[in-house]
């Protein structure tokens, strides 16, 4: 009997998310008689194609990413406020297997900006008035 690719794992669960950051994670999946060398996490940016249209998305940005033996992959430079599919593919010394089922992850709304710092309108011996 011969050694076969990895078997494809579940899909990534999410670890962590911010506004710019995503982190995702994942079960190593049976070797299937193969050693694992690395993982790869595909991820790309979902952006619905039209109002109108349900379920319809385009994809942008699309990327891998090599993890080594990591189960685990945080992904920077995100948009805010943004829809991200991701999925993990297991690479061994004999074949790549098959990417696990998408799943999808949401950054959060851009932080308001601090407000300005205050400054002295005017002061008396009494009282301070700021802006």
């Amino acid at each position: 009997m011969t050694t076969k690719a990895p078997l494809s794992q579940p899909p990534p669960h999410l670890l962590a998310h911010s506004a710019v950051t995503i982190e995702v994670g994942w079960q190593s999946p049976n070797d299937n008689g193969s050693l694992i060398s690395e993982y790869q996490v595909e991820v790309c940016r979902r952006v619905q194609a039209h109002q109108a249209a349900d379920h319809c998305h385009v994809v942008e940005n699309a990327r891998e990413i090599c993890v080594g033996l990591s189960l685990s992959c945080q992904v920077l430079g995100l948009s805010p406020n943004s829809t991200y599919e991701f999925s993990v593919r297991a690479i061994s010394s004999l074949d790549v297997s098959a990417p696990s089922r998408s799943a999808v992850f949401f950054t959060s709304k851009a932080p308001l900006p601090a407000p300005m710092a205050p400054y002295l309108l005017e002061r008396d011996s009494a009282n301070v008035r700021v802006g």
